[in-house]
């Protein structure tokens, strides 16, 4: 399966969510900043996810051997 268009539009997100807590920090809006920070976190974590995923063939075309699991 092709992740990459996935791992744009998590981008794109995590672009949305920067620029949203940004805003908030500008506009001393502590609270609702806190409480963006786990929707942040979860769209980073969702990055590395989809990166590995898409890493994972490019991993195995090199290796001549074995594929990764």
């Amino acid at each position: 399966m092709n992740n990459a268009p996935h791992l744009y539009f998590a981008w794109q997100q995590l672009v949305e969510k920067s620029q949203l807590m940004l805003r908030l920090a500008t506009e001393e809006q502590w609270d609702e900043l806190i409480a963006s920070e786990m929707a942040y976190v979860n769209a980073v974590q969702e990055i590395a996810h989809l990166t590995e995923e898409v890493a994972r063939p490019l991993r195995c075309r090199s290796s001549s051997a074995r594929c990764c699991a």
